[in-house]
């Protein structure tokens, strides 16, 4: 078995401590919340502090609360992004507290989104 870290219950210190942390700590590796510091850095700088703690990213999570403040057909690309850059092949996805129906408004969106990035993974 393997325990990773969710970089979102850290999320007041910056990344590189937070992999320290989860390093000193004995975590195999972290789950990365998508905040602003880690869409500023980029998957790159995350894969860098991967390899030099020695850590997996075993998946990418939206921010917290991102149905406040991002598109969920924006967010959804940017998070398949963040995490191929990283070099992890795990996004995770929530549905936005607004979609009350996927076949209409914010579920449709998000539906939407969801296969569009699907179909760009091939």
């Amino acid at each position: 078995m393997k325990l990773s870290l969710s970089t979102g219950s850290l999320y007041f210190y910056p990344l590189r401590a937070i992999f320290r942390i989860a390093k000193e700590t004995g975590f195999a590796g972290v789950e990365l919340v998508a905040t602003p510091e880690a869409f500023l850095r980029g998957g790159s700088y995350v894969r860098r502090l991967s390899k030099e703690y020695g850590l997996s990213v075993f998946s990418v999570h939206p921010p917290l609360l991102y149905s406040r403040w991002c598109d969920v057909g924006k967010l959804v690309p940017r998070l398949v992004n963040l995490a191929r850059e990283s070099g992890c092949s795990l996004v995770v996805l929530h549905l936005p507290k607004k979609a009350k129906d996927l076949s209409q408004g914010e579920g449709r969106r998000y539906v939407e989104a969801v296969k569009a990035n699907h179909q760009r993974q091939g």
